[in-house]
């Protein structure tokens, strides 16, 4: 019976110097997800920012920038769509992070796949050779 009395004993002192190890640990991955929306948050804006001071183009009734989307309507749209719903996931995800952390996580992954499918129609977009006269 005394030794495991000393063996719980033991057990409750290990466990109580390891839970500062494990917060530490569960905070840090916070900071890093808070920082990775945060990145997010800030491109979405600064991009949807420099997209109004573009140069447009009347295409079938549509505006579209004639820098890079020049005759791709459907993908600029797709574009604004994408950074509109990776804004959207990074707001609510820092917004809720600290109240909810299970539904802030499935906003941030809607905001990183929104933002590279953002990314993806930006690339394809660049490398489009329809219609660049």
């Amino acid at each position: 019976m005394k030794w495991e009395e000393k063996k719980h004993h033991q057990l409750q002192q290990i466990s109580f110097a390891v839970r500062p190890l494990v917060e530490i640990i569960i905070s840090n991955k916070a900071a890093i997800s808070t920082s990775i929306l945060e990145a997010i948050l800030f491109i979405s804006f600064a991009t949807a920012n420099i997209l109004v001071a573009l140069p447009f183009e009347q295409v079938e009734s549509h505006r579209v920038p004639t820098v890079i989307f020049k005759g791709l309507p459907s993908a600029f749209h797709a574009f604004v769509i994408s950074l509109i719903f990776a804004f959207n996931g990074a707001f609510c995800g820092l917004m809720i992070h600290n109240y909810q952390p299970k539904i802030a996580r499935i906003f941030s992954y809607h905001s990183i796949v929104s933002m590279a499918s953002s990314i993806c129609i930006l690339v394809f977009a660049i490398f489009q050779d329809g219609d660049k006269s």
